[in-house]
């Protein structure tokens, strides 16, 4: 792992919200019920031509990404994690992203990782283990299902 400096808040959100905002379910959430494509249009926007001097992208972010997942909150993804967390930004080998924990205490991930809780776990079950959801549509991009097919690698 190469470590790559200290991590602002508002990089970890810009990132988790990259991470998801290719999701035609996650847009969908966003847009809402009925529909506001204003809201989705400005959402795209700070995720795809992030500002992270932009005080309002940044609170945009953090609403979403807060209401989404639960940061800040110690709810949902960040469930039990501490609002003082000092965030690092690092390197890490197909090899490391393998020997990674999932924090989420989704039922999919303890599917596809019961033994382990390891990514490399999970990456040898998906595709082979029913999740009950949509987790194996989500993650699962190649030929086989290995950490270095995952989308966001």
């Amino acid at each position: 792992m190469d470590d790559m400096g200290v991590a602002t808040e508002d990089q970890v959100i810009l990132a988790w919200l990259q991470a998801e905002i290719d999701s035609v379910s996650f847009q969908q959430y966003l847009a809402g019920d009925p529909p506001d494509p204003v809201h989705l249009a400005k959402a795209l926007k700070a995720a795809r031509s992030p500002k992270l001097r932009d005080a309002e992208q940044n609170e945009l972010r953090r609403r979403i990404i807060t209401k989404t997942h639960g940061f800040g909150l110690g709810m949902l993804s960040f469930e039990g994690l501490a609002n003082d967390v000092k965030w690092r930004k690092a390197h890490i080998s197909s090899a490391e992203v393998g020997e990674l924990l999932y924090a989420r205490r989704h039922p999919a991930w303890a599917a596809l990782a019961p033994v382990t809780r390891k990514v490399a776990e999970g990456a040898t079950n998906v595709g082979h283990v029913f999740t009950r959801d949509q987790t194996n549509m989500l993650i699962y991009i190649g030929d086989s299902p290995t950490v270095s097919n995952w989308a966001y690698l």
